[in-house]
């Protein structure tokens, strides 16, 4: 956590199921983070991840947080919309994240999965 006028906040989880009803080109999340400045008094909360592509930062006005789950409702002026993201599990990946994929694996076990998605494999 940096001190001062800014402070990050590392989510524990690998890999998150990224989902919202009016944002289709969301679906996983590594590197999930919330980063709050201060400035004049006032509170600027971005989220930010990495999709296995590109790197995605939202400016959000509430987030949610419960164990590792993370909840954040995006500025109306950048798109709007709620995000939601939890913990990627082997029966996620199958039921809401495999036929999304361009080559989407097989996988034996959640921990062979959440390394294909961290090497870079899981796209």
């Amino acid at each position: 956590m940096k001190s001062g006028r800014e402070r990050v906040e590392k989510l524990p989880g690998a890999v998150y199921l990224v989902e919202c009803e009016t944002d289709e080109t969301v679906l996983v999340a590594m590197r999930l983070e919330v980063v709050r400045r201060f400035s004049e008094g006032e509170e600027f909360i971005s989220v930010k991840w990495f999709d296995t592509v590109r790197e995605r930062v939202m400016r959000a006005k509430l987030v949610w947080r419960v164990g590792e789950c993370l909840a954040f409702e995006r500025l109306e002026a950048n798109g709007g919309g709620k995000y939601y993201f939890t913990p990627l599990t082997l029966e996620k990946y199958y039921s809401e994240v495999k036929d999304s994929l361009v080559s989407g694996e097989d996988f034996t076990s959640e921990a062979e999965m959440i390394e294909a998605f961290l090497k870079g494999g899981g796209n």
